[in-house]
Order: C-alpha cells, then sequence, then structure tokens
C-alpha cells in the first residue's frame, strides 16, 4: 500500500470538515470563472477579427494613394515649369524693349527712385537717403520694374500652382472618404 503524505491527509480531514454547500459554491465560482475566461476568449477574438478586416480594408483602400498624389505632383509640377517658362521669356522680352522706348527719356530724380524703393520695401526712407539720392536713367528704371514684375509673377505662379496642388490632394482624400466603408473623421464633410 501506498503511504500518503502527511500534508495530504491532513488536508483531507480538513476538506471533510467543510459543508456540502461550500463546496458547491467553490465548484459555481470556478465554473463562473471558466465560463468568464471562455467569453472573453472569445470576444478577444471577435474584436481582433474586426480588427484585422478593418486594417485589410485600409490597405486595400490606400494602396492607390501614393500613385495617384504622385500623378498630381507630376502634372500640378509641369503645368508650373511651362508656366514659368512663358513668364520667364515674356519678362525677356519686355526687357529687351525697354531701351526702344526709354532711351531718349531725361533721368528720373534721385528722391524717385528712394520713393520707389521706399515702396517696395515698406521701409522709410531717412531724410539723408533724400537728400543724397543720386538720379537714375528712365530707361534703368524701367528694366528694374519690368524684372521686379516677372519676378512677382513667378511668385504668384507660384502660389497659385501650390493652391492648386492642395486642392487637387484634398479631391483625392475626399473622393477617399466617400467610398463604402470608410469612415473619414475631421476636415471638412
Amino acid at each position: 500500500m501506498i503511504s500518503l503524505n502527511p500534508y495530504v491527509l491532513m488536508a483531507k480531514g480538513i476538506a471533510k470538515k467543510i459543508p456540502r454547500q461550500v463546496w458547491y459554491l467553490i465548484g459555481g465560482v470556478l465554473l463562473f470563472c471558466i465560463q468568464a475566461l471562455l467569453f472573453y476568449n472569445k470576444g478577444q477574438a471577435n474584436v481582433q477579427a474586426k480588427w484585422d478586416k478593418a486594417v485589410n480594408v485600409s490597405i486595400t483602400i490606400l494602396k492607390p494613394i501614393p500613385k495617384a498624389q504622385q500623378e498630381i505632383n507630376t502634372r500640378v509640377e509641369t503645368i508650373y515649369k511651362d508656366r514659368i517658362k512663358v513668364i520667364h521669356v515674356q519678362g525677356k522680352t519686355i526687357i529687351k524693349e525697354v531701351p526702344i522706348y526709354f532711351h531718349d527719356l531725361p533721368d528720373l530724380s534721385g528722391r524717385f527712385r528712394v520713393l520707389h524703393d521706399s515702396s517696395a520695401t515698406g521701409q522709410t526712407a531717412s531724410s539723408s537717403d533724400w537728400l543724397n539720392a543720386p538720379s537714375v536713367s528712365a530707361e534703368d528704371f524701367a528694366t528694374t520694374v519690368s524684372e521686379n514684375y516677372t519676378g512677382c509673377r513667378l511668385n504668384a505662379e507660384q502660389v497659385t500652382s501650390l493652391l492648386d496642388w492642395a486642392k487637387q490632394q484634398e479631391a483625392l482624400v475626399e473622393s477617399i472618404c466617400k467610398q463604402p466603408g470608410v469612415a473619414c473623421s475631421g476636415g471638412s464633410q
């Protein structure tokens, strides 16, 4: 016969002294815990499946975006480069004509040049700038103005192209947000 460990014998003795209702309660609590654990695992698997499905849908929806964005970038950049070439050519053409129309005009006073420069920079000239300003030839002045306006037109074209790029990117995002199963937040919808 196998001899039992004295601790096992002692545990059996204590267990016999515990009323049957307590054992039923312990069994019920254990059964509840096991069921709760099973339901938790089932719920966790359900949530994980939903998560995985959402990730797969997102990947499917978002996959073509980089290519579409690159197409927008290329299209806007091509148009921008073409337009600035035209602006440069137009500016050079106008500047070439300055000597034709301004060669026989008298020089402009230095005060006129200082006033013009102050207006262009937004800086008020000092009294010594007004008094000591050398005159400028009408031809040089017209050339400078033409160059400045060409620069302004280039800046305006850059801003226009950036705005066009932003609108096209926004339209791309909005088209994605309108797809079934896509929930976009933020922005204007």
